[in-house]
């Protein structure tokens, strides 16, 4: 999408910069990408100007991962495989 990449331009221009890599786990979220997004929030609370609700938003993304997992687990679900 374009916003995935001037935020990604963004996150390159201002690597000190929390801001782009939340709005990219935004963007994560909104493609069902749960991994990806909880890498992009694990950025925007390391970099050296971390976003200011990033770790509200990280824990609230594991609570969300930790959920589906315990779903799948009851309804015993097969969980796909990366080869």
């Amino acid at each position: 999408s374009h916003a995935e990449a001037y935020y990604t331009r963004a996150a390159q221009v201002l690597p000190c910069s929390g801001n782009p890599h939340n709005q990219l786990a935004v963007i994560a979220t909104y493609q069902s990408a749960e991994c990806l997004a909880v890498y992009h929030y694990w950025r925007s609370v390391m970099a050296a100007q971390p976003f200011e609700s990033g770790w509200d938003n990280l824990l609230k993304q594991y609570e969300k991962n930790r959920g589906a997992l315990e779903k799948a687990r009851k309804s015993k679900q097969v969980l796909p495989t990366f080869s």
